[in-house]
């Protein structure tokens, strides 16, 4: 991030291994990352005063498949906020999308905050786009899709994303690769 101009970052780095990825922030322990469990990768870069976050998570082998599934399921949730993040769209149908279809998968109940939120002068401002979220989208809002399962059996995980909205849609911020990542791959 440095390297390519970001001045610092906007939230603490979190890389959390095994039980430590359960709660939605993690602090940095002396836990080793052992072989075959689940890394939580957070970062947050700040550039010119306005910051934003990068979220994966990955398996340290090959991921069990309930931990696989929830990895590729968020990842479409993700996908499915990225397509209805339009202009003109009220917030909460945006970030539904994907909340909804997570529900469908059984895992609601770890879909833990609001899916899409504002970037800014903080990593997590205002506007947020919450299931109660009456705000409308407009063109040219920097917003984070943040696919959030935490507090679940195996741990937590969280695919977050910066996007602008343009007028032919979400264009993402960054190219950080998307998926099911494994020390496999």
């Amino acid at each position: 991030m440095r390297c390519m101009g970001a001045e610092g970052t906007a939230i603490d780095t979190i890389v959390a291994s095994g039980p430590n990825t359960r709660p939605i922030l993690a602090r940095t322990t002396s836990r080793r990352i052992r072989r075959n469990e689940l890394v939580l990768v957070t970062i947050g870069p700040r550039f010119q005063g306005y910051n934003a976050a990068i979220g994966r998570p990955i398996y340290t082998g090959k991921p069990p498949p309930d931990i696989e599934r929830s990895m590729t399921w968020a990842v479409a949730a993700q996908s499915m906020c990225r397509e209805a993040l339009r202009a003109g769209v009220v917030g909460r149908d945006a970030e539904g999308t994907g909340r909804r279809f997570l529900e469908e998968k059984g895992l609601g109940k770890y879909f833990v905050y609001a899916g899409i939120h504002s970037v800014g002068l903080v990593e997590f401002e205002p506007p947020i786009m919450s299931p109660k979220s009456n705000h409308v989208i407009q063109r040219d809002m920097v917003l984070s899709i943040d696919i959030p399962l935490f507090l679940t059996p195996w741990g937590g995980l969280r695919y977050e994303d910066g996007f602008k909205v343009t007028k032919k849609g979400a264009v993402p911020l960054d190219h950080v690769r998307t998926g099911v990542l494994s020390t496999t791959d």
